[in-house]
């Protein structure tokens, strides 16, 4: 307008004092278009009366303000995550607790809750244990009722004797009761071995699974934080390249050059 431009006109005959002026506007300028709101912010302040530095504030003012939300409600959304992960370890779900970690594995202490959630998997086999123990109890159960038994009939093969031997001399004292006693006791043997099988089937499948859950995890742990890492560079990278390009075309050329040469060969920064 006709009156920005009679108010330039008389900055320009202030010398020095428009140049410096024009300086801190273009540099303002360029951290602006870079996202470097609150330092552009600083600059414009230093020049309010200059253009349109008083707007550009206020700009700024509003960027800040939309940026500061967001990364409140990105932290307000990890930190609700983190809070229902430990819930569900506190209820012993740790499956789902470790769905709820992996998504916010650099937050907090999520990647160490992990390797915890694992732990207690591996530790909660207490119904396999419990199993054996009523194994063992069905064993003591028998060993006391083979007492009146003859002593080689504390196995399978040893009762299966027996019976042979019984049914030599059937109807004898108490030959027919002992065959009876000894069938029993085979059939017990027989579900005991049947009982044992099963629990030791039952733990070298969870021993697998552990092991494939760990190295699941373990494997993806791998690839999400590297990913995570490349993501936070490759946004670094593009920062420094619009910092290099606009430099460039601010005609500082000294520092563009030295600017993309730092970049070690991102995009066409080379050329």
């Amino acid at each position: 307008s006709p009156k920005t431009e009679r108010a330039d006109l008389t900055a320009k005959r202030g010398g020095r004092t428009y140049i410096n002026n024009d300086k801190i506007y273009k540099t303002a300028t360029v951290e602006f278009k870079c996202k470097n709101y609150s330092y552009a912010k600083k600059q414009f302040e230093k020049i309010r009366d200059y253009r349109d530095s008083a707007e550009m504030i206020l700009e700024c003012d509003k960027l800040i303000s939309e940026y500061d939300k967001l990364i409140s409600d990105i932290l307000a959304e990890k930190d609700d995550k983190y809070n229902r992960a430990t819930a569900f370890m506190s209820d012993k779900k740790y499956k789902d607790a470790i769905n709820l970690f992996l998504q916010i594995v650099e937050y907090k202490d999520s990647d160490k809750q992990i390797i915890n959630c694992l732990e207690q998997i591996i530790s909660s086999n207490s119904i396999f244990e419990q199993r054996l123990a009523d194994c063992r109890n069905k064993m003591s159960h028998v060993k006391t009722e083979k007492h009146q038994i003859e002593m080689n009939q504390n196995t399978l093969e040893g009762c299966e004797n027996a019976i042979s031997e019984f049914q030599r001399i059937l109807g004898w004292r108490d030959a027919d009761e002992k065959i009876a006693m000894c069938k029993n006791e085979i059939k017990m043997i027989g579900e005991i071995e049947a009982e044992k099988r099963e629990v030791a089937k039952r733990k070298i499948i969870m021993k697998i699974f552990v092991l494939i859950c760990i190295v699941f995890f373990t494997v993806l742990i791998s690839v999400i934080v590297p990913g995570i890492r490349y993501c936070n560079d490759t946004t670094i990278k593009n920062k420094d390249y619009d910092n290099a390009v606009s430099l460039m075309n601010s005609e500082k050329y000294n520092e563009a050059i030295a600017a993309f040469e730092a970049l070690d060969g991102y995009k066409d920064s080379a050329e």
